[in-house]
């Protein structure tokens, strides 16, 4: 599968500001069989809450290290060979907290690749919150990672949807993403990412049915070499269909973000909504963000727009903060603090927006200069 990726960015448009050459200088293999202690993982859920979990090492399925007791029987299906199956319906969904799916890496003395298969399947009116997170627990080798993800809901089905991603800087992670909602559902997308040498993720949602409506939520956090790229392509394939789109991109030192976002309307797709912002800060002189945004629009009754500013700190503001008597590293954190708690405090969960804040201040901590 790391191949095909590398195969898929070759001579492509959209790999314009990212290339997956330096995957092809590692000698990337299989990892061994390894053992996690369950004590090991961390849990996005307080540990007094209402949770089940799934627990994927290397790419295959650990059922003793989930809360498989907890679970429906039958939720998930398959292997790691032919990949897994998430089935749920109404009743299932009503037995269910947010379900939280860990992706452990493991370390080892090579470079190493997995991939996960992985479709999702919400019935009529299912409801659930689905939160993905992709960790490794160590340093080690290079490792590259791969996820490949379909998601289906259908009519009136409802799925919030968060993949929180902090992997250690000599990693990769690829990941892509297809949403296919049916009329009346509502998918909504929260993303954070914070670690990997290099981050590229490819997410396509079609709104297929009359009514559905999507959200998404992207949050960067970038330093050091890091570079992520985010590919958000939207389709309204339905009438009276709504999307939204709110990116964030936080790039210091050496480090590169790159979103490219695009909304398409069919032409049966009338009185269809589409809205896209993606805002860019820039915490040194050596960052780079490229932001990207397209409409392509075949009908004439809707409404859409799109926006994108990139900038750095302001300087009056930092004057302002200093002139209070705080030091300028503390004014630069207030300042991204606020940059970023905008978008962290319209999340409806509230264990994602404990996390994302706790995230935010670990990596606010580790910023040099």
């Amino acid at each position: 599968m790391l191949q095909s990726w590398i195969d898929a960015a070759r001579d492509k448009e959209s790999f314009r500001y990212t290339s997956l050459q330096p995957l092809l200088a590692l000698p990337f293999q299989p990892p061994p069989p390894t053992s996690l202690s369950i004590d090991k993982l961390p849990l996005i859920t307080a540990a007094d809450a209402p949770r089940q979990r799934l627990v994927f090492v290397d790419g295959v399925l650990r059922p003793e290290m989930g809360l498989a007791q907890q679970l429906p029987l039958n939720l998930i299906t398959g292997n790691a060979e032919t990949g897994y199956a998430l089935q749920l319906s109404a009743e299932t969904c009503l037995a269910l907290a947010p379900l939280e799916v860990v992706l452990i890496s493991g370390v080892y003395a090579q470079p190493t690749t997995t991939h996960v298969a992985l479709d999702v399947h919400l019935g009529r009116s299912a409801r659930l919150t689905l939160i993905e997170h992709h960790i490794t627990l160590g340093d080690g080798a290079p490792h590259a990672f791969s996820l490949h993800k379909n998601i289906h809901l259908a009519e009136h089905a409802k799925l919030v949807h968060a993949r929180l991603q902090n992997f250690q800087p000599q990693h990769y992670h690829l990941s892509e993403l297809n949403v296919q909602v049916a009329a009346h559902g509502f998918y909504h997308f929260i993303g954070l990412n914070t670690g990997a040498a290099l981050m590229r993720h490819n997410v396509t949602i079609t709104l297929q049915g009359d009514d559905a409506q999507t959200e998404v939520q992207s949050l960067q956090l970038l330093r050091g070499p890091q570079h992520a790229d985010v590919n958000i392509h939207i389709q309204h394939n339905a009438p009276r269909t709504t999307s939204r789109q709110n990116i964030k991109t936080v790039a210091a030192e050496r480090s590169k973000g790159v979103f490219a976002g695009k909304i398409g309307i069919a032409p049966h797709a009338q009185q269809s909504q589409g809205y896209q912002l993606s805002r860019g800060l820039m915490l040194s002189g050596q960052a780079e963000i490229v932001a990207k945004p397209e409409l392509e629009i075949f009908a004439d009754d809707v409404k859409c727009s799109h926006g994108s500013t990139i900038g750095q700190l302001d300087d009056t503001a930092l004057f302002y903060l200093r002139s209070r008597g705080l030091p300028l590293a503390v004014a630069r954190q207030l300042l991204v603090r606020a940059f970023v708690q905008e978008m962290v405090d319209t999340l409806p969960v509230d264990a994602l927006r404990q996390h994302i804040t706790t995230q935010l201040e670990n990596w606010l901590g580790g910023l040099h200069g």
